[in-house]
């Protein structure tokens, strides 16, 4: 199986990559390159790179971890990255018409700390950041009948080499 992971440099990534690599093909991308890590320099953004990269890997799986994940920000407009990565993702899967499964990490800010929502299209963020996921999941919506598509919403996530959560 050929796995492609964007936003490989993170502590999810970092990990979910060595474990990965170990069972699977994969090409691990961040916009931060890391030679020890084996990273490949991409930002997500760059939608004819992101194009490029999956015409050429020809992956079965593409893992999304790629975000601006503090919550410094109220501009939301400052977490582009967040909406507009995937969806630079998806287009490519769709202008390929390749049959790619895509799983994309949202995060459980989509709704304000202690609020549970009833279902998955259950919204109630209270920063630019949960706005930017939310965003992000509406958009991926519309690509649901032509490749299948997961969107998980870890909860904060601590470990050996982890940073400063949220």
């Amino acid at each position: 199986m050929r796995l492609l992971i964007f936003g490989g440099n993170g502590f999810i990534g970092r990990n979910l990559s060595r474990e990965i690599s170990r069972s699977h093909e994969i090409i691990s991308t961040d916009i931060n390159f890391s030679q020890l890590n084996k990273i490949k320099k991409l930002d997500i953004l760059d939608k004819e790179g992101v194009f490029k990269l999956i015409e050429n890997f020809d992956p079965d799986v593409i893992i999304n971890l790629a975000a601006k994940t503090d919550i410094d920000s109220k501009n939301l407009k400052d977490y582009s990255v967040n909406w507009q990565g995937p969806l630079n993702i998806c287009n490519s899967i769709i202008e390929l018409n390749r049959k790619i499964f895509f799983i994309h990490f949202s995060s459980m800010l989509v709704c304000k700390m202690g609020h549970i929502p009833k279902n998955m299209n259950e919204f109630f963020p209270d920063t630019a950041y949960g706005e930017s996921k939310v965003k992000a999941e509406e958009s991926l919506k519309k690509f649901k009948n032509y490749f299948p598509i997961l969107i998980l919403r870890p909860t904060t996530v601590w470990g050996k080499d982890a940073g400063k959560p949220y």
